[in-house]
């Protein structure tokens, strides 16, 4: 979805919660009969504004070696420490969670390189 933003008046913008993101956590930890993982990931769909990076995020993360290529702003009671999330049919690894003084959780992701459906 399309980031979408609606001006009150002139110098006030309010950001619409217009964005799905899948957040995807791990297995069950259950096991078939030779002890192999068969446990099912769990997604939950939850309401998002989508940011993009801004260059002092970016150049600050690369220089620990990390590439972010996309935020996102959602509720906190919405997360459980998932790893993983999805938007727009890409898969995405969090890399850093950040609770915001609005009392917002901000998430930022990189893509998962070699895991794409």
């Amino acid at each position: 979805m399309a980031f979408k933003v609606y001006s009150t008046d002139d110098n006030a913008k309010i950001a619409a919660w217009s964005d799905d993101l899948i957040l995807i956590g791990a297995g069950t930890g259950e096991t078939d009969d030779y002890g192999n993982d068969v446990g099912t990931e769990t997604r939950s769909t939850v309401q998002a504004i989508r940011r993009n990076i801004t260059s002092y995020e970016f150049y600050r993360a690369a220089q620990s070696g990390i590439k972010p290529q996309i935020a996102f702003t959602i509720h906190p009671y919405e997360y459980s420490g998932q790893q993983l999330a999805e938007y727009d049919g890409r898969k995405l690894s969090l890399i850093r969670q950040y609770l915001r003084d609005d009392d917002n959780l901000e998430l930022y992701y990189s893509e998962k390189v070699g895991d794409q459906s």
